[in-house]
């Protein structure tokens, strides 16, 4: 046997023998990758070339096939222009779908646009964060950009706090394309990032980002003075609207000051349930809505406005299931018509019955319809996988006492729930430093604070070379009627703890 080859525990325990070589499938009930590439005729619709052929690129896309370098890099050449001649504000009408974070999940992207409506006939506005930390951020990507470039007046895009090179280059997305494609995708990619518009305002009444408000964000057209075509910067109003979070203690805050230091990301703001208040009311807005944190049960309403009985913020997480590990559900928000159906199609991922009694009092407006997402996601991964995984997450990169002869379970069992994931994740929060500043600090200008470099950092490390291909299901059922609100804290949810991605 080769010193190199990496061999299973379970195999080394169990047997000395040289494993057995085949070149049939080990288990013929899962296809193989796709190995050829489209050719130009299954790239267009037809021969003059306009057209992509969207189901070819989703069959290719799905049985994790890939594209040419030219095909690939014409899709991110031909979104990043039709994405430059877009404001960094978009005014968006309903009906829309608003979808929260993806992280190259591109099986639950799937499900998501199969269960919502067809981007040729459903308005779509997703709110950044594509790539990085999952297996397929490359598919994602190039499908999302083919389907803004198949409809660019329904199909809406905004800028994450992940799509620049600071962050793909410290997490997967750039060892990923270039595995994948090659260093001319990748600064393709790049190039692309700095076209997408910064936030949305949805039907006069919803501003719509990523991260949030910002003490240097007055109204939303001062998102429009912004230079948007460049990598964001570690502090000012780009650097917010990408960055910040609300506060952990939002809507029963001891401070009176609207925004605080983010000591959690290492730049930016937390900004308070007052700060939401004052803006909405500046600008006549109901509600803002962003992604940017992972939810337990895929989303998360904030405490109401006192003069509107809505809720002041809300949450949207998109990726169910976070890094294979996190256990959460996953959430899109529907806006159709009126105030009252925003709520309708909020993506719920909890039965009637999963709801405690003492919860039931959550919700003033009615609820008639909910989507129920069950997500039946698993990865088929040796021992050897699982181990590396579980290291990655544990600060000291050492397994606890007993793991390994507690075998696979018991390694998995290592790494499972939400809150076991949030906290061994933890490090991952921060702004990584980039070349210029190596071990030096990152400053924030608004606080004078200088935030000391961080001593050991966790990289997510995914390996590529086994990629999941196993699909997802998506059932629906009914909602629960006259839910009434009186506890302005309570978030929708149960169990709804957050984390920072």
């Amino acid at each position: 046997m080769d010193e190199d080859e990496i061999v299973p525990a379970t195999t080394q325990r169990e047997s000395t023998a040289e494993p057995s070589r085949t070149t049939t499938r080990q288990v013929p009930g899962v296809p193989a990758p796709i190995r050829t590439k489209l050719s130009d005729s299954e790239f267009w619709v037809d021969s003059t070339q306009t057209k992509l052929n969207l189901q070819n690129l989703r069959t290719q896309f799905a049985g994790e096939g890939r594209l040419t370098i030219a095909q690939a890099i014409w899709i991110l050449k031909a979104a990043t222009l039709l994405l430059s001649k877009e404001d960094n504000l978009l005014v968006l009408p309903s009906p829309i779908i608003v979808c929260g974070d993806i992280h190259g999940q591109f099986y639950d992207l799937l499900q998501l646009l199969d269960g919502n409506g067809d981007p040729a006939t459903t308005r779509y506005l997703f709110l950044g964060d594509y790539v990085d930390r999952g297996y397929f951020s490359t598919e994602c990507l190039l499908y999302l950009y083919a389907c803004k470039i198949s409809y660019p007046e329904t199909f809406f895009m905004l800028r994450g706090n992940h799509e620049c090179r600071r962050l793909t280059e410290y997490f997967t997305f750039k060892q990923e394309s270039l595995f994948k494609y090659s260093e001319e995708f990748y600064e393709e990619a790049v190039t692309s990032f700095c076209a997408l518009p910064l936030a949305a305002v949805m039907n006069k009444q919803f501003l719509c980002v990523h991260g949030g408000i910002s003490p240097h964000l007055a109204t939303p057209e001062d998102i429009n003075e912004i230079d948007r075509f460049r990598e964001p910067p570690t502090h000012g109003l780009m650097c917010d609207l990408l960055w910040a979070d609300p506060s952990e203690e939002f809507g029963t805050e001891e401070t009176l000051e609207f925004f605080v230091h983010n000591h959690t990301r290492g730049c930016s703001y937390y900004y308070t349930y007052n700060a939401c208040c004052a803006f909405l009311a500046k600008n006549k807005l109901l509600s803002i809505i962003r992604a940017h944190e992972a939810q337990d049960v895929g989303y998360k309403m904030y405490k109401e406005v006192a003069s509107t009985g809505f809720p002041s913020l809300i949450t949207l997480f998109s990726a169910p299931n976070y890094l294979d590990v996190y256990n959460n559900k996953a959430a899109v928000l529907k806006y159709e018509n009126n105030v009252t159906e925003m709520l309708v199609g909020v993506l719920e991922v909890c039965s009637p019955d999963e709801l405690l009694p003492d919860r039931r009092e959550i919700v003033k407006s009615k609820i008639r319809a909910v989507a129920k997402m069950n997500r039946n996601y698993r990865l088929l991964r040796e021992e050897s996988e699982t181990i590396s995984e579980l290291k990655s997450k544990l600060t000291d990169q050492r397994l606890p006492y007993g793991t390994l002869s507690s075998g696979a379970e018991g390694i998995r069992n290592a790494i499972k729930g939400f809150e076991d994931a949030r906290c061994s994740d933890i490090d991952n929060e921060k702004i990584p430093l980039s070349r210029d500043e190596d071990e030096l600090s990152i400053q924030d200008t608004v606080f004078g604070v200088i935030q000391p470099a961080v001593e050991s950092r966790k990289r997510s490390t995914i390996p590529l070379i086994d990629f999941p291909d196993e699909d997802d299901s998506m059932t629906f059922s009914s909602a629960p009627e006259n839910f009434e609100d009186e506890d302005e804290g309570t978030d929708l949810g149960v169990g709804s703890g957050s984390h920072s991605v």
